[in-house]
């Protein structure tokens, strides 16, 4: 049945990116009560010896949230520091190498971005 509701929930923020091709989609909600983004992947994979980055862009500022999963949902923990920026933050996903970039800004192309919107 799944998992029941936070009983402190948050304001809550929205993503529904999609490739331009449509082979690629990922869900994301924010809640800020819990500093949480819950994302889910739909859609094609990335490539064998690949994986899909999530990154948060807020003005200048664009800041890895981590590799996603290849299918399924995933719960990230978003940091503290961090959580400002979240609100109408722009949110990307990229092609890197297996485990993520590895210096730490995008290597890849982006497959996929869209803005966080305050439902």
């Amino acid at each position: 049945m799944g998992e029941p509701l936070p009983t402190q929930q948050g304001p809550l923020w929205i993503s529904d990116m999609v490739s331009e091709d449509g082979e690629v989609r990922l869900a994301a909600l924010y809640d800020e009560g819990r500093g949480e983004m819950r994302v889910s992947m739909g859609g094609d994979g990335p490539g064998d010896g690949r994986d899909f980055e999530l990154w948060l862009i807020q003005g200048d500022e664009v800041i890895s949230l981590g590799v996603m999963p290849h299918e399924g949902q995933a719960a990230m923990p978003i940091p503290e520091n961090l959580r400002d920026l979240v609100a109408n933050a722009t949110l990307a996903i990229t092609d890197e190498p297996t485990g993520g970039s590895p210096t730490g800004v995008a290597t890849g192309p982006i497959v996929a971005a869209a803005p966080l919107r305050r439902i």
